[in-house]
């Protein structure tokens, strides 16, 4: 077997660890805490084939679902999934699989990579503020106002960071493969 074959079987694990690692990091707010776990689904999105990139949501939230302590806090179960909150994890597989679809058509440029995750963002919020209003018997203006609006700033930079990984890792890997030889730090030349 090649080890190409291997690459995005391998690379899907690392996200899947890298998300639920991610989402550990949070500041508490009620009723939904800031957290991080939007940085492993944009980088999967980026990275992977829109096939990998949702086997790997999935299994995120297979892995929840099932008791393992990897959604936000180290908690897990279907009360997580099925609560006010759930609608932002469960939005992660079809996040994860837009940003792949907009990456591999639109590009990998930082531009078009802070585009394609600002795009899954938004599914996400669209999925999270539903289940959040629904869930937490809120207005839509109440679902808006706790759910969204606070987190658009964080969410931003989340997405700057991100994108600016993406493209950097991107443009290396492109180079490498039109020269065959690892690309020099700026520093080493």
């Amino acid at each position: 077997m090649k080890v190409s074959k291997l690459k995005q079987p391998f690379l899907t694990l690392v996200f899947l660890a890298l998300t639920a690692g991610t989402a550990q990091l949070v500041i508490p707010k009620a009723p939904v805490p800031f957290s991080f776990l939007t940085v492993g689904v944009c980088l999967a999105g980026a990275f992977l084939k829109k096939q990998y990139a949702l086997l790997c949501m999935v299994a995120y939230l297979v892995l929840g679902f099932f008791g393992f302590p990897v959604f936000s806090g180290f908690s897990s179960g279907l009360h997580k999934l099925l609560g006010p909150t759930g609608g932002y994890l469960l939005a992660c597989p079809l996040a994860a699989v837009l940003i792949a679809l907009l990456v591999e058509r639109w590009g990998k440029s930082f531009r078009k990579c802070c585009l394609a995750m600002g795009c899954g963002q938004v599914l996400c919020y669209i999925v999270g503020v539903s289940q959040l209003v629904s869930v937490a018997h809120l207005s839509v203006w109440d679902g808006l106002v706790k759910g969204l609006l606070p987190f658009i700033l964080f969410d931003a930079a989340k997405i700057l960071l991100c994108a600016g990984i993406a493209a950097a890792v991107h443009k290396r890997v492109e180079a490498k493969q039109h020269t065959g030889h690892p690309v020099k730090s700026r520093q080493a030349l």
